[in-house]
């Protein structure tokens, strides 16, 4: 609206200014002054029209996944968050080839009016051939990630991100379990019945685990197997692992389920 209003003021003061008149009245030149002819009333001037309201844009309409050779299609439980992001997946197979179906997302998305980053701004979050665009009305992300199979069958991972509702995370520990002295969260994930995090962390696997196991056994939490704790029907999952010379540290936390047995 603002980038309208300036231009249709300016206008309309211009047409102001230019109907304005001035008049002099200069001095008598015949010593017999006649009387003053009286001067014609002024024609009202008409206000100047106001400009029109520049029509509102029509709301595109919600996009919805069209899988060409549709061989099945999975709903996900609910609405995951992830980083503080809701997001919504699905998933689908195909009996169409990979370029197919590249092209044929990438065709839907343009036909949407969405945004396609350039190929080297494609964020690859998998090894897989990814397609990702943005719906800049609604700030909705929408990523295709393309799994071929041994059976020249394609999975489609389909995921709806809805930008306009990011939570960003503050705190020092997740709500459900503590974070090793110096860990960085990578990555957070809230599901129906449960949650999961990825950790980098500067500590070797044997101080993690050390950490894990003083901090919920004060927690009341008991470890039936090695990274495996259970409080009730609760469980929390630590699990360790060194890539590239860097230890990650994924954790699960669940609950419900069948209850460990008491000792008698």
């Amino acid at each position: 609206m603002s980038r309208w209003l300036l231009p249709a003021v300016l206008l309309a003061t211009a047409a102001v200014a230019g109907n304005g008149e001035s008049a002099a009245a200069g001095p008598a030149k015949s010593a017999q002054k006649k009387p003053a002819a009286a001067k014609p009333e002024a024609a009202a001037k008409p206000a100047p029209a106001k400009p029109a309201a520049p029509a509102a844009a029509t709301p595109r309409p919600p996009f919805h996944w069209d899988v060409p050779g549709l061989l099945q299609w999975v709903d996900s439980a609910g609405v995951q968050v992830s980083d503080g992001v809701p997001i919504t997946l699905q998933m689908a197979l195909s009996k169409e080839p990979v370029e197919v179906l590249l092209q044929h997302f990438a065709n839907s998305f343009q036909k949407a009016g969405f945004f396609i980053p350039p190929d080297r701004e494609q964020v690859q979050a998998m090894r897989e051939p990814q397609l990702t665009a943005l719906d800049p009305e609604r700030m909705v992300s929408y990523t295709v990630i393309f799994q071929p199979n041994p059976d020249n069958t394609v999975t489609l991972i389909l995921g709806t991100s809805d930008l306009s509702h990011y939570t960003p995370w503050k705190g020092t520990d997740l709500g459900w379990a503590p974070l090793p002295p110096n860990a960085r969260l990578l990555m957070r994930t809230d599901l129906e019945g449960g949650q999961s995090a990825v950790l980098s962390v500067s500590s070797s696997a044997e101080q993690v685990m050390g950490f894990y196991r003083e901090a919920l056994k004060q927690a009341g939490f008991v470890e039936d197997e090695p990274g495996q704790f259970r409080r009730g029907s609760e469980t929390i999952g630590v699990y360790p692992q060194s890539q590239e010379g860097k230890l990650s540290v994924s954790l699960t936390h669940r609950l419900g389920g069948a209850e460990a047995p008491r000792a008698p």
